[in-house]
């Protein structure tokens, strides 16, 4: 899901002023909106942020949520010098000597490694705390219609619903379920909307 914009404006300043402060990372465009950014989905408790590269536009830089709570900012300056790192490196460098020396450029570095392991604790601890109140998430594509899972459907599942009122219950295309992961548990807000 890409960053709502109170989230975009704290990591565009950040970023910014780890420009400014790390001179491994001049190089990089002084706007972040010459990149994707993304949240990571909020029941991944391994990965913390994420850069990838592709070949149809910018890369996508996506970042852990709980990493935007006002209690771990420290803890999000450094994943956004992380992950500027890999862009400043390139996606070859992976985190490899040239990545290290770009990323310990940053005189912050160690301070951070300490928070960061801090931060890694919380996020284990909240994500199997709420494992009974998420459910993996599913938008249709054709009737926007969200379906709540306890367990991961199959890749192509669809929803019944425009299935069987568009091509007499058979599969359809045009109906497969969109996954937008792990996510709290909602109170079906639509008529049709679908909680399992």
């Amino acid at each position: 899901m890409q960053l709502k914009a109170h989230d975009f404006t704290t990591v565009a300043t950040l970023y910014r002023g780890l420009i400014d402060s790390n001179p491994m990372l001049n190089d990089l465009p002084r706007n972040p909106g010459n990149f994707r950014w993304r949240y990571l989905s909020a029941d991944n408790y391994q990965i913390l942020g994420l850069t990838e590269w592709g070949s149809d536009g910018p890369p996508i830089i996506s970042i852990h949520p709980f990493a935007f709570t006002a209690s771990w900012e420290f803890v999000l300056l450094g994943l956004l010098n992380h992950e500027m790192s890999h862009l400043a490196a390139g996606p070859e460098a992976a985190h490899g000597p040239i990545f290290d020396s770009i990323e310990q450029g940053w005189e912050d570095y160690s301070q951070w490694i300490g928070e960061r392991r801090e931060f890694i604790a919380f996020v284990q601890s909240e994500v199997k705390a709420n494992l009974e109140n998420l459910r993996h998430r599913y938008r249709c594509a054709t009737c926007e219609r969200i379906v709540q899972c306890k367990h991961k459907l199959s890749p192509g599942a669809a929803c019944f619903v425009c299935c069987a009122l568009k091509n007499s219950g058979r599969w359809l295309k045009s109906a497969v379920l969109i996954y937008e992961g792990l996510q709290p548990t909602i109170n079906p807000d639509t008529p049709g909307d679908v909680n399992t």
